[in-house]
């Protein structure tokens, strides 16, 4: 669908194409500032969706299209952190209006490649935690508002260790596993 701005002095302003597919619809995008966070974010832009992104590390603006850049707003944050999902959520609500259509849950961590009777309780604790809890905790602070509209999306990105063994670590195989099973929220 495409539609003209008039300025009141009969002078059309360049035509525009709304997507709509996300035009007017908001996503939130965990892991943001790198690899396949950084491209579902661009992806989301491109469709014209307002994004809030989120990451431990700081967003190159660079890698993110100029003309996308008042559809999105940064965060950086600790998801890790007590009560740092609920704040991110807080903050969409503050920056974009009382609505989440989608969740996309990209942030992960590898582990290393340890198997059941060498890996660490560090380990275990810090890949357990970002991959398989911090997204839990989206899902539980994003529900509310989309069970309230009774619309909205989640994504979790897994990987082969998902749905296989053998594919990386014990720790990261078993938070995979954990994150592929919510489908009916």
């Amino acid at each position: 669908m495409s539609f003209q701005y008039h300025n009141g002095k009969n002078n059309a302003i360049p035509q525009r194409t709304i997507d709509s597919a996300g035009f007017g619809k908001v996503a939130i995008i965990t892991g943001c500032a790198s690899g396949v966070g950084l491209a579902t974010t661009n992806l989301f832009l491109s469709h014209q969706y307002e994004v809030l992104g989120v990451d431990i590390h700081d967003v190159d603006y660079k890698q993110i299209n100029a003309n996308d850049h008042e559809r999105f707003h940064f965060h950086r944050g600790d998801l890790m952190e007590e009560g740092e999902c609920d704040e991110v959520v807080r903050i969409c609500v503050a920056e974009y209006g009382p609505r989440v259509d989608v969740l996309a849950n990209v942030a992960g961590v590898m582990d290393g490649f340890s198997a059941a009777d060498t890996y660490t309780d560090k380990e275990w604790d810090r890949v357990l935690m970002v991959n398989l809890t911090v997204p839990t905790r989206m899902i539980r602070a994003v529900l509310p508002m989309m069970k309230a509209k009774s619309s909205g999306s989640i994504i979790n990105v897994c990987s082969k260790a998902a749905i296989s063994g053998a594919a990386a670590g014990v720790a990261y195989t078993a938070s995979k596993h954990g994150l592929v099973s919510p489908r009916n929220i």
